[in-house]
This record gives structure tokens, sequence and C-alpha cells, in this order.
């Protein structure tokens, strides 16, 4: 299996559009910190968010969106202005997002070390194809491409999905986590006279979204500062045998033939996924039915819910030792609602399987 950094990136030759599409690199990329970065992504959000959903505070800053407010007690009370609201807003913000830089700023030491080192090698072969001096700003952008617009911003934005919360936001924190994903989204773009400029009634967000890229910028050179002992040690560690990357039971039924899709196929065993195989058992420790070398796995994918009557199902396209085409599908039941927390990750399996086969395909 090949270490993330030693995969070869390949830019287009126009910056202003670099990583911006959903392209199979992006994609890979950005199941590739999902799978790596949960627990640094809970560690460096998870105050912020906790915090806007118990203070559940009114946040507005276009004009033709705020709605007057009474404040005050039931004696003493008054509707606050247009401006009285964006100026709270703003405030409110900036306050979110300098807590929310500062836990960045401060997270080097808790990024994963195989993140860190797939960014330093996105960082020196972005500025390898954009040397120029017009360009140094390229190089952080590619890097914040992935780690602001692909995954802080959307975790802020929906933080069920990425199991920050329990419970999806009501209406009034979805706008208030909306408008301080787009400050992040901001900072990431490293401009903030045109982020600003596209929407005008961000601009009084300016100075700390400034301030922010430069926080930004200082936060990726500590975050690539990674000896390349370091990354050697890494590799070594990613390509130990047998190393467990995911295990658990999950229901598999194998397509022997043509024909209709029945959920009452599937049958319980317990799953491995190593850095070199896919096996699984009756149990944890009885004798492995089946092998599949990560390296025969040609696709790993989510199957449309009506196939089978579930959204938890996935396919798995492997070859055979004679080298013949199989397909097996994997899915996880929920059996009642105390076993559902137990279940939530395991829709990342299939994240993780596809990552593996694909670096194992580029050896």
């Amino acid at each position: 299996m090949r270490h993330p950094s030693q995969v070869v990136f390949f830019v287009s030759d126009e910056p202003n559009t670099l990583f911006r599409s959903n392209s199979l690199a992006s994609k890979s990329m950005e199941s590739f910190l999902k799978v790596a970065g949960m627990q640094y992504l809970h560690r460096v959000l998870g105050p912020t968010i906790n915090r806007v959903f118990e203070e559940k505070r009114y946040i507005e800053l276009d004009p033709s969106k705020v709605e007057s407010k009474d404040v005050g007690c039931s004696s003493l009370h008054w509707t606050q202005s247009e401006s009285e609201v964006i100026q709270q807003s703003v405030h409110l913000l900036q306050s979110y997002l300098t807590d929310l830089l500062s836990a960045i700023a401060k997270s080097v030491k808790l990024c994963p070390a195989v993140i860190r080192a797939a960014f330093r090698q996105l960082f020196k072969r972005v500025g390898e194809r954009f040397p120029e001096e017009k360009d140094q700003n390229v190089k952080f952008i590619a890097v914040t491409s992935f780690l602001c617009l692909r995954f802080f911003s959307p975790a802020i934005m929906s933080p069920k999905l990425f199991h920050l919360q329990e419970k999806h936001a009501d209406a009034r924190t979805s706008r208030a986590l909306l408008l301080l994903a787009k400050t992040v989204q901001s900072v990431g773009n490293m401009d903030p006279v045109v982020s600003c400029a596209k929407e005008g009634w961000m601009a009084p967000l300016q100075p700390t979204i400034q301030q922010g890229v430069a926080q930004m910028k200082q936060f990726i050179l500590q975050l690539l500062d990674i000896e390349e002992e370091e990354e050697l040690d890494l590799q070594k560690a990613l390509t130990l045998p047998g190393q467990v990357v995911k295990e658990g039971p999950l229901f598999i039924h194998k397509a022997k033939s043509k024909g209709p899709l029945l959920s009452s196929c599937f049958k319980k065993l317990y799953f491995t996924l190593t850095s070199e195989a896919l096996t699984y058992a009756k149990t944890p420790n009885s004798k492995k039915i089946s092998f599949i070398p990560v390296a025969n796995i040609r696709a790993a994918e989510k199957v449309e819910e009506k196939c089978f009557g579930s959204s938890h199902v996935m396919q798995i396209v492997y070859t055979d030792e004679a080298g013949q085409a199989e397909t097996v599908y994997l899915q996880c039941k929920v059996a009642s609602r105390r076993q559902k927390r137990s279940w939530q990750a395991r829709p990342w399996f299939s994240s993780e399987l596809w990552i593996l086969s694909r670096t194992e395909s580029i050896r």
C-alpha cells in the first residue's frame, strides 16, 4: 500500500480552478480526510459547534433576511433595528471565528501524521507546477481547498452528518452555522476582498477574515513541517502486514447468479479489513471463510436503497484467483435504537476500502 503523500497529484494549468471540481482526485482526497481525520475534526470543531448549539443566537448579516426582534423583559422591551441586529451578528460571528481559528492554530500536533504528510506532498507538487511569484498563494489554496472547503466547512454546516451533534440543527442555528462556514470558506480562499465583494453584506467581517488568512498560512507552514524521517516511519507503519483498519459484524450476500436481489439472503458474519485484505468469518476467533486481497478489489460503492430496501448496503467487485469478476453485497442492520450509534461510522467502511484498493492499484 502506498502512503498518500506518495500519490502523484495531477493538477490543472489554471490555478483559479485548482481542485474545485468533483474530480476523482478531489473525491478520493475528501474521503481520505474523513477516514483519517475524523477524530481530529471533532477535537478542532467540537467546542465551537457546541457553543453555537448551546447559545442558539439569532445571527443574520444579509439585510434582505433580517427579521425584527423584540428584546428585554416583559415590562421593558424594545425592537432591535436592522443595523443593531447586523452589528450584533458581526460581533458573534467574529467571536465564533476567532475561537475556531485559535483551535485550528493550536491543533498542529493533534493532526494525524498521515494527513500532514499528504498535505506536505500536495503543497510541494503544486508549488513546483506554479513557481511564479504571482502564484505564491496557490500552494496554500491547494491545501485549504481540501482542509477548509471540503472538510471543515461541510462539517460546520452539517454537524450531525459528521457526528458532531446527535440531532440536526433548528432553523436559527442552521443559519448561524451556514454563515460561520462561509467565513471559514472565505479564509480558505485566501482573498477576503474578492470573497466579500461577491456578497457585499459580508464586508463587515473582512478585517477578521484577513487576520484569519494570515493565521491559516502560518498554521499550514507549521502543519507541513514534518521531517522526512517521520514520513518514512509513517510509511513503514502503514505497510505493516495485517494492520487492522476496520473490523466488526456485517451482513453479506454473495451474488452467484442473475436474479432478484433479496434482503432475506443476507447472512451475518464478522469482517476484518487490513491494509492487505478483506476477510470474514463466523466469529472474531473462528477460521476465515474468505480472503479477498485489497489488490484484487476493483470497486467499492454504495447500493441504491431500492435494490434491497435499505440505505446501508454497499457492493464490492473483485477478481478471484481465476481472474473472474465476483460481487458481494455488505449490509449493516440497525436492530434497535440503542444500537444505532454503534453503526454510525459503518458507512465510512466503504471509503476506507476504496482508498486502500486505489492506493494498492497504483503501486
